[in-house]
């Protein structure tokens, strides 16, 4: 995924090859698909987690013996939700570093 550069030398080599032939454009390639992505999925679980929490604490749907479950239900729910709304964007950030910028 994104875009690929054959390296020799190992990281260092990769980084001095990258900025030889892009410049400092070249190491920043891609960064803004991979920030829509982390914005748009942290928002959603944020706000999933914390929606989905004040309404089953206020339903009591678990009290104080199941306290773990109740949390782990929250988290699942929330991860599910955030690869719902964040499969558009890893589909754009599988694409997007692969064009040419020219």
């Amino acid at each position: 995924m994104g875009h690929q550069h054959r390296h020799v030398g190992g990281m260092a080599g990769a980084l001095r090859t990258i900025f030889t032939n892009h410049g400092i454009r070249g190491l920043w390639r891609g960064v803004g698909g991979a920030m829509m992505r982390v914005s748009v999925g942290s928002a959603t679980q944020l706000s999933t987690f914390s929606w989905t929490k004040q309404h089953i604490v206020m339903l009591q749907v678990c009290v104080l013996q199941c306290l773990y479950k109740r949390h782990l239900m929250i988290v699942i729910l929330s991860i599910f939700v955030k690869h719902i709304f964040a499969q558009a964007a890893d589909i754009f950030l599988a694409w997007y570093p692969t064009q040419d910028p020219h």
